[in-house]
């Protein structure tokens, strides 16, 4: 799975050990937080393939 804030590169993650995002800017924070609750359209989640999958449905 990887997740992608546009405009930086996806981040790619391992579904098999848990995944830490850090940073230290609230700009992005909100960013991320929004993108995965499906309120925003800056953050897209794809499979290993690079097929779109809707938030919801990925993040548990």
């Amino acid at each position: 799975m990887n997740i992608t804030y546009y405009p930086f590169k996806p981040i790619i993650i391992n579904t098999t050990k848990p995944t830490l995002i850090e940073t230290s800017n609230q700009k992005v924070y909100t960013d991320l937080i929004s993108g995965l609750k499906g309120y925003s359209d800056v953050i897209k989640i794809s499979d290993d393939d690079f097929k779109l999958v809707e938030c919801e449905r990925a993040v548990k």
